[in-house]
């Protein structure tokens, strides 16, 4: 993903093709980017609810933007 911040990709199909991997891979990680820091924080130190798993979020539909939802959405007490 580092070739999409730094401009050295295109487009998110770009950098899928030329990292060789599975398509949609980066498309599901890449939400991931905009998790409120509370939450990036407790996954970090463990302290997210058993079945919030990397797979877990991989797999979420859409993650909403907002902060306030994504506590809602993934169990997290409001900040």
């Amino acid at each position: 993903m580092q070739g999409l911040i730094e401009g050295r990709a295109g487009s998110v199909a770009e950098l899928t093709e030329r990292e060789q991997l599975r398509p949609g891979a980066i498309s599901r990680i890449l939400p991931l980017a905009w998790l409120a820091p509370d939450i990036t924080q407790a996954i970090l130190e463990g302290r997210q609810h058993a079945d919030l798993t990397a797979k877990a979020l991989r797999d979420l539909p859409e993650l909403p933007l907002a902060w306030s939802d994504q506590r809602r959405a993934l169990g997290f007490p409001a900040a």
